[in-house]
């Protein structure tokens, strides 16, 4: 399964992950007013839970933590989340292991303990424009991977019947009325629904509709 990612524009979800119920209470009341949505976890193995249900822009994670520490966590996200920006919480006695994660990439910041909460909402307020270049890096090549998908589909399902071109803008053009006959004779009703609300939307005199709408609305279910 795809990890899920934040629209670009949507509240930026901070996972904060921690085994000290002291620190979770406390990021939660000063974030509660701030345009960050934060979600905590008392565990590695919540934070995972949670990253499966729901998109996260940003993981802050203490670093000794019972069963599974952050840096081990963090390492798993790294793999299966590469989108999700990675910090870790720190006491002097680790401070070379999260020197060694930052050399190897595995993280972007290291706040120390005692945390100092307003140090750590100045970095994110830092990393807005960051995660917002991020979002639309990833949109659009989960735009780019389905429409590729789409035309590759297409062009099997209807090699003879299909005219697919490119606008000097890269818009993809599609003879419509052609692809909405070859839907019906394919008994293909939810593209051929799709296709025919699109046509009726259009101009009626445009014989070839920009296909920007129609296969991207395709694209993205």
């Amino acid at each position: 399964m795809a990890p899920m990612i934040s629209k670009p524009g949507d509240p930026i979800t901070i996972l904060f992950v921690d085994d000290e119920p002291a620190i979770l209470r406390l990021v939660a009341r000063v974030f509660r007013v701030a345009p960050f949505t934060v979600i905590t976890c008392d565990s590695a193995a919540a934070a995972l839970e949670t990253l499966e249900q729901r998109p996260i822009d940003v993981l802050v994670s203490d670093i000794d933590m019972p069963i599974m520490g952050g840096l081990e966590l963090l390492g798993i996200v790294r793999r299966a989340h590469p989108h999700i920006l990675r910090m870790v919480l720190t006491g002097a006695a680790t401070m070379e292991r999260v020197l060694h994660a930052i050399n190897e990439g595995e993280v972007l910041r290291f706040f120390c303990k005692p945390f100092d909460i307003d140090v750590f909402r100045t970095e994110l307020e830092l990393l807005v424009e960051r995660i917002e270049r991020a979002r639309r890096h990833v949109a659009r090549a989960r735009r780019d991977e389905r429409e590729t998908e789409l035309q590759r589909w297409l062009g099997h399902r209807f090699p003879h019947l299909l005219r697919v071109d490119r606008a000097e803008s890269g818009e993809v053009l599609v003879d419509i009325d052609e692809l909405v006959e070859a839907m019906v004779r394919a008994r293909a009703p939810d593209l051929e629904k799709l296709l025919r609300g699109a046509t009726e939307s259009a101009a009626r005199d445009e014989p070839t509709l920009s296909a920007q709408g129609t296969l991207r609305s395709a694209i993205e279910r």
